[in-house]
């Protein structure tokens, strides 16, 4: 069963789609057909297979061939898309081999953890006549964390334990609290609270239960542990576009029943290449008393924007303005982010601006040669000139992403700069990590 994670919705660089490519005929044995010497090329195989699960993020793709294709063909005639949507993925360039017949894609970037691509090819001839390549899905490594921990005066003070399911998605996620000797990893460590994670029948992630109590068994991680809460998660064609949190059992006080209380709702809309382009979050129920219809009260509106192939635009509305409408011109502008990406479609940079346009902070992140995120490093104060975006500006936080040779993420760390407010010195401190990524799925 395949499944897409909900940590997984990802923006990027689009273009539109080419058409579904039929699949391979089957046509038996008939005597009619061109004999051997005279059949048409067809595809052979391809790498990663076809349905591929744990596929490396900066994996080449090839695609072999029965015979010789007219190498000039190969040009644009291989696309790569995310999350079974339209959301491209750069080919930087395509060799062909006539020893192998085989041609082999090196992709612009790498690709994305625990995400499924979808290969589309069309106007590959041989000999001037169509070849029938037929669309294939591959799922890149899912690499999860299975131990989070945070950390003051140089000791682990919080801790998050995860246990993962077969296929290496998360199937508990479980905070613990120090006990009487103030630190975490002991024998004293005693369970604060947990969620369980859910997936319908297509893989798709479907919500969690997080759960604040033992129950009347008064033994943890047990079917009769207290709710205190549970998010569900709705799919349309282009991805996730329907969120519910419920944060009460109703009148009946009955969990998981039509009465239950919702904290809060939320749609999500999709342009024509499937990019997020509105998120409303509900908080009020108008009189009808039903979510998702036209009386619903928003909290805040987030409406995203691409107006280059390497930049997207984020404005939060936390108001409906003078008029008291939502969704007109004079809603409150609570806050606008800009992200930056490179002419790969790697993201280098952001910064989060006030209502007014003024910036608040940035980030910019280091890329390998590879294109993997080695470091995040955040920008709270413009520094001595006052003016943000120049060379002095001050880090306050930074992230750093480490990899094996196979390129799995192994740690990922976060540090507080110290009272130097130099990167990379001795009084750095590190605020919280998370360990353990799964190696092998």
């Amino acid at each position: 069963m395949m499944r897409r994670a909900l940590f997984a919705m990802l923006l990027g660089a689009a273009t539109p789609a080419c058409g579904e490519v039929a699949p391979f005929s089957d046509a038996g044995d008939d005597d009619s057909g061109p004999d051997a010497a005279t059949a048409a090329v067809a595809l052979e195989s391809t790498g990663p297979a076809a349905d591929a699960v744990g596929v490396d993020v900066l994996t080449e793709l090839t695609l072999t061939f029965t015979g010789a294709v007219d190498e000039a063909s190969l040009d644009g005639a291989v696309a790569v898309y995310e999350r079974s949507s339209r959301r491209r993925v750069p080919v930087a360039d395509v060799t062909w081999d006539a020893t192998t017949r085989t041609a082999t894609l090196q992709l612009a970037r790498p690709l994305y953890y625990q995400t499924q691509y979808r290969v589309e090819t069309t106007g590959v001839t041989a000999g001037g006549d169509a070849v029938d390549v037929p669309t294939f899905r591959f799922r890149t490594y899912i690499n999860q964390y299975q131990r989070g921990r945070g950390y003051a005066d140089g000791r682990a003070t919080s801790r998050a334990d995860g246990v993962l399911d077969a296929e290496g998605f998360f199937d508990q996620w479980v905070y613990y609290a120090a006990g009487s000797d103030g630190v975490v990893d002991t024998a004293d460590d005693a369970i604060s609270y947990w969620y369980d994670y859910s997936y319908q029948a297509d893989g798709s992630y479907t919500g969690s239960v997080n759960h604040t109590g033992t129950g009347p068994d008064e033994v943890w991680l047990t079917a009769d542990d207290t709710i205190g809460g549970y998010s569900a998660y709705e799919y349309g064609d282009a991805g996730q576009h329907r969120v519910r949190q419920y944060n009460g059992p109703g009148p009946d006080d009955q969990w998981r029943t039509a009465d239950d209380t919702l904290a809060y709702w939320q749609s999500l809309t999709y342009d024509d290449q499937d990019r997020i382009v509105r998120l409303i979050s509900y908080t009020g129920l108008g009189p009808d008393r039903e979510p998702y219809t036209a009386d619903d009260v928003p909290s805040f509106v987030n409406d995203t924007s691409y107006p280059s192939a390497t930049t997207i635009e984020q404005i939060n509305y936390s108001g409906p303005g003078a008029d008291a409408t939502w969704l007109t011109g004079d809603d409150v502008i609570g806050y606008r982010s800009v992200s930056t990406l490179d002419a790969a479609g790697n993201y280098i940079a952001w910064r989060s601006l006030d209502g007014s346009g003024a910036i608040q902070q940035h980030q910019l992140y280091t890329l390998d040669d590879a294109g993997l995120v080695t470091r995040v490093r955040r920008f709270t104060d413009p520094g001595p000139d006052q003016t943000w975006l120049t060379s002095d500006d001050v880090a306050t936080q930074y992230y750093d992403y480490d990899y094996d040779a196979a390129h799995r993420r192994t740690q990922t760390l976060t540090f507080d700069v110290g009272s130097d407010g130099q990167l990379d010195t001795a009084d750095d401190v590190r605020t919280y990590a998370l360990l353990d990524y799964d190696p092998v799925r």
